[in-house]
């Protein structure tokens, strides 16, 4: 009751009464949902939802409809596309076709495929608009004759959606590709025009109908249907000016003419859209959309001066917009200004503004040649390609991307693609003046430009193929010689500097294996991961090889250039192989050379590459002797902590031999009695005596028995 006479408070009050008696009444829950909706109190709503739907769960009584749809709807305002769509799902599990569930379930795709077509993921976006048109499909077949306007507007606002998406599942047939598009734009114009036919009085179905004609004549146009792309401009010229005579005091309905063509004009009139544009900011100053195209028209015209104030205008009016910073970008462009440009094109693709934002922003990464950039940039080229599998812009974006992160072959891949794309020009409808657009109007230069990168491209992976890395029956130290002239004739070029520190790895003279690790490039986090795993394993390598046993060796590198300041070769060895697995964890030589590294740290020697080295690292005495030496050795340099871990190894070990596992007690108790005297502290004292404890003197050796008693009485005495 208090309900129905919109006394929400009332019935929050009252109903929890009814759920202190009766707190298993899922119908109460549900009510209660309803009125924290009715107050703005969404959380306690969405809570009060939860709980009915579980409860009926837990009863097996079916699903509650109304709470699951509004749990969506909430959902959707909220944001949350997932569990809004997760929730209509639920609404529908039933069978029955609820036209609000399916509207809301519509809608809640529609959301998720905008968000996923803005960041680059077109494929889930079609997925997603496919599953959007079925359930609007569903919501006008329960409607029938009786189908609203709404309902066909949201059928067509899904369409106008799916024509806007390249998806990657049919990518290797574009053509089959454009006709799914074409088709959806075709029906996008139908569902608008039957939205229109049942509120002729409603302003904004007018604009549907005009931007959805564009859409329909900029697909047309990519299939190569002027004639039709030319008839759907002037179509929604007529509708624009409906849209205007229905609301002239609409700004959006100025910016809508000014979007369109007249056809019975013989050039397009830059005038006419100035006009319309300035007349929709004049309406309404904080229109930030008809300010950034105002900006553009100025833009193309050369006017910089009045296109920087437009698009000025339109940051203040909306500093997310990704339209307003991509323009932006162009008009800093167009006065040579490629930092600013740079930093234009970078938060526009963090706002998602699309394909033209990404390109630019790869684009200006590329002419700056901003190392910090790089992942970022190939990123937006990634995007870009995906979203625009055709346009020949993208392409020489990405492969651009790619050359400067070392991946030659993605980037001479991709050139061929810009090349064989150039030949249709096939470029993706944007804006005015945009730096895509300005590239791609002219095949000549896509070609020339993907041409010499294809130039310099072969080059390079020709130059990398040269450098033999070690010939049939050559000598490792004739090769190291052979190497060494060709990275003194040039010095620049990486793959021979890599190829001499793999050949140096291998050699067992100490100082020539130093110098290999001193010639390999230095490992970045940019280029391409496999390379650059590459190059710190070679330079690991050669310090592994030069290296017996980690923390033993104590000759010192300065090597600040790769942020590895003065350290023990073993530290700076074991840093290069983290780094190499770091760029590439998957591959077997990371691995190989992470389970080296630990064999040295724990004092074991892993076998080079002669067959007695390698019998010698198969001996699991052997390898303990040399841990119980690598012990002394550490604690006779002060080393302490790295004596007692070495020695500790040995006594863990459960296939230790009696003898070997003895002598690493009676090690293990000096080195505590020596730290308890140098700390004054009694616990490695206490600790060392259980350690002698342990040792069985039955079956030791005279020499056992006399040391551990000696250091059992030391332990007394102390």
């Amino acid at each position: 009751m208090c309900a129905r006479a919109n006394d929400h408070n009332g019935a929050v009050v009252a109903l929890h009464a009814v759920l202190r008696v009766t707190p298993d009444n899922a119908s109460a829950w549900e009510a209660l949902g309803a009125s924290y909706n009715a107050l703005g109190r969404h959380s306690a709503a969405l809570k009060a939802f939860d709980h009915a739907l579980q409860l009926c769960d837990s009863a097996g009584e079916g699903v509650r409809a109304y709470a699951a749809a509004q749990t969506g709807f909430i959902q959707l305002a909220l944001g949350s596309s997932t569990d809004a769509i997760e929730a209509y799902t639920k609404a529908l599990s039933d069978g029955v076709d609820r036209v609000a569930a399916l509207c809301g379930l519509a809608s809640a795709h529609v959301y998720y495929a905008k968000g996923a077509l803005r960041w680059g993921a077109p494929g889930r976006a079609a997925v997603s608009i496919g599953d959007a048109e079925d359930a609007a499909s569903r919501a006008l077949s329960a409607m029938g004759e009786r189908a609203t306007e709404t309902a066909w507007k949201l059928l067509g606002d899904v369409r106008s959606l799916a024509a806007r998406i390249n998806d990657p599942n049919l990518a290797p047939d574009m053509n089959a590709m454009l006709d799914v598009r074409r088709v959806a734009a075709k029906g996008a114009v139908d569902a608008y025009e039957k939205a229109l036919s049942l509120k002729r009085d409603g302003a904004a179905r007018w604009r549907d109908v005009s931007a959805a004609l564009k859409l329909h004549a900029d697909v047309l146009r990519l299939c190569g249907d002027v004639e039709g792309a030319r008839a759907c401009e002037a179509k929604a010229f007529e509708y624009a000016l409906g849209y205007v005579r229905c609301d002239p005091a609409d700004p959006h309905a100025w910016l809508a003419l000014a979007f369109t063509n007249d056809p019975n004009a013989l050039v397009a009139s830059d005038e006419r859209k100035i006009t319309a544009l300035s007349r929709a900011v004049a309406l309404d100053p904080t229109f930030a959309d008809a300010w950034t195209a105002l900006g553009r028209v100025y833009l193309a015209n050369g006017e910089i001066a009045n296109a920087t104030r437009a698009l000025d205008s339109a940051r203040i009016a909306d500093p997310s917009s990704g339209a307003a910073w991509t323009a932006t970008a162009a008009s800093h462009l167009a006065r040579g200004l490629v930092d600013e440009s740079r930093g234009a094109f970078r938060m526009a693709a963090a706002l998602g503004a699309g394909v033209e934002a990404d390109v630019g922003c790869a684009l200006t990464a590329c002419a700056a040649g901003c190392a910090k950039d790089a992942r970022d940039a190939y990123a937006a080229a990634r995007r870009a390609a995906e979203c625009a599998p055709r346009d020949a812009v993208a392409a020489i974006a990405l492969g651009l991307c790619a050359e400067s992160r070392g991946l030659f072959d993605d980037a001479r891949r991709a050139m061929r693609d810009a090349m064989a794309f150039s030949e249709s020009v096939l470029v993706e409808p944007r804006g005015d003046a945009s730096v895509t657009c300005a590239l791609g109007a002219d095949a000549r230069v896509v070609r020339d430009i993907a041409r010499s990168s294809l130039e310099r491209l072969d080059d390079v992976i020709e130059r990398a193929a040269d450098v033999d890395i070690l010939s049939p029956g050559e000598d490792i130290e004739d090769a190291i010689d052979r190497l060494t002239t060709v990275v003194d004739e040039n010095p620049d070029d990486d793959a021979s500097r890599v190829a001499l520190a793999r050949v140096s790895s291998r050699s067992r003279v100490h100082a020539r294996a130093l110098a290999g690790a001193e010639q390999c490039p230095v490992a970045r986090a940019t280029g391409d991961h496999r390379a650059q795993s590459a190059r710190a394993l070679s330079a690991a390598a050669c310090l592994l090889n030069a290296t017996p046993v980690i923390h033993v060796d104590n000759d010192v590198v300065n090597d600040d250039d790769d942020g590895l300041s003065t350290m023990s070769l073993g530290t700076r060895a074991m840093r290069l192989i983290a780094r190499a697995a770091m760029f590439n964890p998957t591959d077997a030589e990371c691995v190989r050379a992470l389970d080296i590294a630990r064999c040295r740290r724990q004092g074991v020697v892993i076998a080079r590459a002669d067959a007695d080295a390698d019998a010698d690292a198969k001996d699991d005495n052997t390898q303990r002797h040399r841990a119980l030496k690598a012990a002394l050795a550490a604690h006779a340099r002060g080393e302490f902590a790295d004596a007692e871990r070495f020695a500790r190894d040995v006594v863990n070990d459960v296939d230790c031999p009696t003898s070997a596992a003895s002598a690493a007690r009676i090690l293990l108790a000096s080195f505590l009695l020596a730290r308890a005297a140098r700390d004054g502290d009694k616990s490695p004292q206490k600790e060392a005596g259980k350690v002698l404890a342990k040792i069985p003197l039955d079956d030791a050796s005279s020499s056992v028995i006399e040391l551990t008693r000696a250091l059992s009485s030391s332990v007394a005495a102390g």
